[in-house]
């Protein structure tokens, strides 16, 4: 299970449009769901980096945080 907290940044990153549900926007282009991922470009299992880069500077952010 999700916890909230990565829940509500899902839900931030997404309005914000940082990160997209690829399932979605799949299955409004075509029939066919891509199951792959590419973490090095941003690709998930559920989500994609609009841009990589906010994945990077992201994952900077959550390093700091941890220390």
């Amino acid at each position: 299970m999700i916890s909230k907290k990565i829940g509500l940044l899902e839900e931030i990153l997404e309005e914000t449009n940082l990160i997209l549900y690829k399932y979605w926007v799949l299955l409004t282009l075509s029939s066919e769901v891509f199951e792959g991922t590419y973490p090095e470009i941003g690709i998930g299992k559920r989500y994609a980096w609009q841009v990589p880069m906010y994945r990077k500077v992201m994952k900077e952010i959550l390093d700091e945080i941890e220390m």
